[in-house]
């Protein structure tokens, strides 16, 4: 009885999904594949860009080429899709990719710093704790 009462469940739940998307189309919205879209953004070329490159020193005109945008038009663009500017955005992924390294290995805080992109530890401390509290 159970099995049949999930696979009874399964079909119908399919079939709202179909009705639904049927009537969303039939409404005349317009669904557009975001994450195509953001792809191409010079802003999420330029976080790409980042990720890939954290550990490595990091200048805005770099990023600006690797995305292809003027480095002011890619400030812009990034901050309204990130909500935050370039550098602060970098900042806040060595430090996160750096609180997970502290947590889960042995090694020193000067290393960890100095391996997630930081070249200077007092700046490394002063960002950690202004991001962590402590």
């Amino acid at each position: 009885c159970g099995t049949a009462f999930k696979l009874a469940a399964d079909a119908l739940f399919r079939l709202f999904l179909i009705h639904s998307c049927r009537a969303v189309l039939e409404s005349g919205l317009e669904i557009k594949n975001r994450s195509s879209q953001k792809l191409y953004s010079p802003a999420e070329k330029a976080r790409l860009f980042i990720e890939k490159n954290l550990k490595n020193k990091l200048r805005l005109a770099k990023i600006a080429s690797e995305a292809a945008a003027s480095a002011n038009y890619l400030c812009r663009d990034f901050k309204r899709h990130t909500g935050k500017t370039i550098f602060s955005y970098i900042t806040e992924k060595r430090l996160q990719t750096a609180m997970l390294k502290l947590r889960f290995s042995q090694e020193k805080i000067s290393s960890i710093a100095i391996e997630c992109g930081f070249e200077d530890i007092s700046f490394f401390y002063r960002k950690f704790k202004s991001y962590v509290g402590v």
